[in-house]
């Protein structure tokens, strides 16, 4: 094992460690009692999609990129299980072979499958839940180097484990609940952002899938990759729609604001491409009270700061029972907002994080956050069952660390 620099998608986040790219499960079994037996740290690393340092420490990095493809499927029960560190842009193809699919799915898709679900990933869809709750069961190297299955036979660390931020040991494989394959109709559109919060409580009960971004003006737009001409106002204060949906979409009177129809493979419609130039703060709030909330976040980029360039984004998913997950208990409402990296600093950050918080806001936890151990607690009910079960499973703290650590040890 030889020392080596790890750093993130977004460049803001790296160490200096040991770093091994584990080729094989038995690999990650080497890693984790050698990191026992020299009282290190280890984390694992999968792309590197959080803004925060979940990975950081000066013990090992382990990555699990060689760990990928199917590994099992069954098709008449609806499951596949799959390596670690396949990326979930590399799951479509394969599981439409096989004639299956993910139910849902983010607007990245460059993450790792393992990463994806271990912090909460989340696409859209009122019905719908995140990637951790289709997790069906988990095989793990744990702290002392041992491989374990976890499932349903201990649903309380089952509960803990499917948003676990690798705290509980090293998943080598998921298995997931999948669906049978299936296409979407996309229709997307850019419409004044007063008629989208006229509409938003039909839409998410109408249609499978239902999102938007909310620009400031005309640079944030042309960010989203959509040409920005002709009168630049039309564009202040707009939103840029996403439906998708099994059936065709028909939008009657609001088809003036198309820009774009698709029908494709689930899988091809879901993402969008993102250049790594941005810092995102995510917060999901009670369904209630998501348009209050947002409404603030609005009203605070727009008169407290200059232009921002990057979109806040809304999305809108279903409730869960697993401790960790920012949707524990009921629907909520993923609110985003975003600064260039060298554009917006922390306070920029910490005046969206007391608006998330006046509405007890459980932020997505590989982005910019400010939850201290009581806030967190408070907001995460099951808190503290988490870190009964991380204590049982990891009692020396082998894969914590310093960022980790006063939040979870």
């Amino acid at each position: 094992m030889k020392h080596g620099t790890w750093t993130n998608w977004y460049g803001n986040q790296s160490c200096n460690s040991f770093v091994a790219d584990a080729q094989s499960e038995d690999d990650i079994v080497e890693a984790v009692r050698f990191a026992k037996n020299k009282g290190l740290k280890i984390r694992v690393a999968g792309t590197g999609h959080s803004n925060v340092p979940l990975i950081p420490n000066s013990g090992v990095v382990i990555r699990t990129d060689n760990l990928k493809g199917i590994a099992a499927h069954d098709f008449e029960n609806n499951t596949a299980t799959i390596w670690g560190g396949t990326k979930i842009h590399d799951i479509g193809d394969a599981l439409w072979e096989l004639g299956l699919g993910l139910s849902n799915q983010g607007d990245i898709d460059t993450q790792s499958i393992v990463g994806a679900i271990s912090t909460g990933t989340h696409g859209t869809g009122l019905s719908l839940k995140n990637l951790s709750s289709m997790v069906d069961a988990l095989r793990i190297v744990d702290a002392t180097g041992t491989v374990r299955t976890l499932d349903d036979s201990n649903q309380n660390q089952m509960r803990a484990a499917r948003v676990s931020l690798g705290l509980l040991g090293i998943v080598t494989q998921v298995k997931m609940k999948v669906t049978k394959a299936y296409h979407l109709h996309e229709w997307v559109g850019i419409m004044p952002y007063a008629a989208v919060a006229e509409i938003e409580a039909e839409m998410v009960k109408k249609y499978r899938h239902f999102g938007y971004f909310w620009c400031t003006s005309a640079p944030s737009v042309k960010w989203l990759g959509v040409s920005a001409e002709g009168n630049l106002e039309r564009f202040d204060d707009c939103a840029f729609v996403r439906i998708f949906d099994p059936n065709p979409i028909d939008v009657g009177e609001l088809s003036r604001y198309e820009i774009r129809r698709r029908y494709d493979r689930s899988y091809r419609i879901y993402p969008e491409v993102y250049t790594p130039d941005f810092h995102e703060m995510e917060y999901m709030v009670p369904l209630d009270v998501g348009v209050e909330c947002f409404r603030e976040v609005k009203t605070t980029l727009r008169d407290l700061f200059e232009v921002v360039t990057v979109p806040a984004e809304m999305r809108f998913t279903a409730g869960d029972d697993n401790y960790l997950s920012e949707y524990y208990g009921g629907p909520r409402i993923a609110i985003s907002a975003s600064g260039r990296m060298g554009k917006e600093d922390l306070n920029f950050f910490r005046a969206l994080d007391k608006i998330f918080e006046k509405y007890d806001g459980r932020s997505h936890w590989g982005k910019i956050h400010f939850l201290n151990r009581e806030r967190l607690a408070r907001v995460y009910p099951r808190h503290g069952d988490f870190v009964s079960v991380r204590r049982e499973m990891d009692p020396e703290g082998m894969f914590l660390n310093d960022y980790l650590d006063p939040l979870f040890a």
